[in-house]
């Protein structure tokens, strides 16, 4: 199987990015960010958890300091069956990119998101 990763056209080709709300759970700006990119019918998916976290500070301190989460979320269903909005889509990662990034889910390499509903 392929694995592609999906990615924003909005200005140059980049990871999809979102601001998270302070009063809000991931779980919920996630959802409804992947409202906004697939639309209201969303393909089959499971949020596996954060692939990788970056900080950023700043000097003076606290002026624009950041943190980045990267979550992953497989989409279980053919690409051709995923209907994105216009500014998404999907590149093919080579064959040891795509067996590095799925062997993350099969190792314990990835901080799981469990929704506690």
């Amino acid at each position: 199987n392929r694995v592609c990763v999906l990615v924003s056209d909005k200005t140059s080709s980049h990871l999809p990015v979102t601001e998270v709300n302070p009063v809000r759970s991931i779980h919920s700006v996630l959802r409804k960010y992947m409202t906004e990119i697939f639309g209201s019918d969303l393909p089959p998916h499971r949020p596996q958890g954060v692939l990788n976290v970056e900080l950023k500070t700043s000097t003076p301190k606290g002026e624009l300091d950041g943190l980045c989460l990267t979550i992953f979320v497989p989409v279980r269903k053919a690409l051709e069956e995923v209907p994105l909005i216009d500014k998404y889509s999907w590149i093919e990662l080579s064959k040891a990119t795509g067996e590095e990034l799925v062997s993350r889910m099969n190792k314990n390499m990835i901080v799981p998101l469990n929704v506690i509903r």
